[in-house]
C-alpha cells in the first residue's frame, strides 16, 4: 500500500449527475458554434475569390442591395451543407432535396426541377 496515492476528498462536494438532454443540447450548441466559426473563415474567402475572378459584388453602396439576397442564399447553402455534416437539420437541406433531381441524368449528375412547391420549416421548427 506504500505505492498508492490517496487523493483528498472534500466532504462538502456532491456528485451532480448531468442530464443526457443537457449534454445533447451542449453538443448541438458546440456544433452550431463550430459552423458559425467555419463560416466566418470560409465566406469572406469565397467572396474575395469571386472578386479576384472578376465578380465584384457591390463596391458602390447603391449596388449592394442588388446582390444581397443571392449572397445570403449562398451563405445559407454553405451553412446547410455544414449542418448536414454535423447531423443537424437546416431548412435548405429540404430545399436541396426538392430542387434537384437525379432522374433522367447520368449517374452523379443532378438537374434542377421544372417546378417547386414545398413548405419550408424554420431552423427553430426543426430543432
Amino acid at each position: 500500500m506504500d505505492n498508492v496515492i490517496k487523493f483528498p476528498r472534500n466532504s462538502n462536494s456532491k456528485f451532480n449527475p448531468v442530464d443526457e438532454s443537457e449534454i445533447e443540447d451542449k453538443m448541438i450548441s458546440l456544433k452550431h458554434h463550430h459552423i458559425s466559426e467555419a463560416l466566418g473563415t470560409i465566406i469572406p474567402n469565397l467572396f474575395v475569390s469571386l472578386d479576384a475572378a472578376g465578380f465584384d459584388f457591390g463596391i458602390e453602396e447603391d449596388e449592394e442591395d442588388i446582390y444581397i439576397r443571392d449572397g445570403a442564399f449562398l451563405v445559407e447553402s454553405v451553412r446547410a451543407l455544414l449542418c448536414k455534416f454535423h447531423g443537424l437539420e437546416h431548412p435548405f437541406n429540404t430545399l436541396a432535396q426538392e430542387v434537384f433531381t437525379s432522374e433522367g441524368v447520368e449517374p452523379g449528375s443532378l438537374k434542377i426541377v421544372d417546378e417547386l412547391n414545398i413548405k419550408l420549416k424554420t431552423e427553430k421548427e426543426i430543432s
